[in-house]
């Protein structure tokens, strides 16, 4: 008789009390807290008040609770890297127009150059000084 009693015992799973253990010592970030709170205010909502939807006991939740702080901090983090790199990219941009401009310049200083040792001799008549067409990449 004993031994069918032990049949009926619960078997000690040790990977279930290593997790517990583990589970014990852990310690709840900033944004682990403050979903914990939001959520737990979110079903007291719902409890309390049946006709309430989700929509409305999360409003209340966000009220009560505040905002995530740590969520918010990794969100402008992100958009400051995302300015960073599109102010990254328009200085690239605009250092290449400033090339182009002054290679565009230097070309107009050579041709009027070239105008005026032209106009020195008479083989060159009627040459007119030839309007600058800027050439900007795409």
């Amino acid at each position: 008789m004993s031994d069918i009693l032990l049949l009926h015992l619960p078997k000690v799973n040790t990977d279930l009390d290593a997790m517990l253990k583990k589970a014990a010592q852990h310690v709840m970030s900033p944004a682990e807290r403050h979903a914990q709170a939001r959520s737990w205010v979110i079903g007291q909502m719902m409890l309390s008040h049946p006709e309430m939807s989700r929509a409305e006991a999360e409003a209340h939740a966000d009220r009560a609770v505040g905002p995530n702080l740590a969520a918010r901090v990794a969100e402008l983090e992100a958009e400051n890297a995302r300015l960073n790199e599109s102010a990254r990219l328009l200085v690239e941009k605009a250092t290449t127009m400033m090339r182009v401009f002054n290679e565009i310049v230097q070309e107009r200083d050579e041709l009027k150059v070239a105008l005026a040792v032209c106009e020195g001799r008479s083989a060159c008549q009627g040459m007119r000084e030839l309007p600058i067409v800027p050439r900007f990449p795409n």
